[in-house]
């Protein structure tokens, strides 16, 4: 489940006080699915790395929680599945991607 306040996703771990929220202030629950557990590897080396993406998350959302983990700039690299380079925008939902799968790191030419 997510909180929202207008556009803006609110950390529940934070209380009303910390998000200055103001009283009334309108707040909806959105129902989420649960993120999976995507696999992302290099060409070359065979080491994968697992991250847990929401199936709505972009993929140049998810190229940066890898590159942030892996120490690689994210403007050298894109993201492959099934032989298919995936556009940024895109999501594992639109790909129709599932728990397990596998994505291929590789360099931007």
């Amino acid at each position: 489940m997510a909180l929202w306040a207008g556009e803006q996703q609110l950390d529940v771990r934070r209380s009303a006080q910390e998000l200055n929220l103001v009283d009334k202030q309108e707040v909806r629950v959105e129902e989420r699915a649960p993120p999976l557990k995507l696999k992302l590897t290099r060409e070359g080396p065979l080491e994968s790395t697992v991250l847990l993406h929401p199936p709505d998350g972009t993929f140049s959302q998810l190229l940066a929680a890898y590159c942030g983990k892996t120490g690689l700039q994210a403007a050298g690299y894109r993201l492959q599945f099934d032989g298919d380079t995936l556009a940024p925008a895109g999501t594992p939902a639109d790909a129709g991607m599932e728990d397990g799968d596998l994505i291929l790191v590789v360099r931007a030419r």
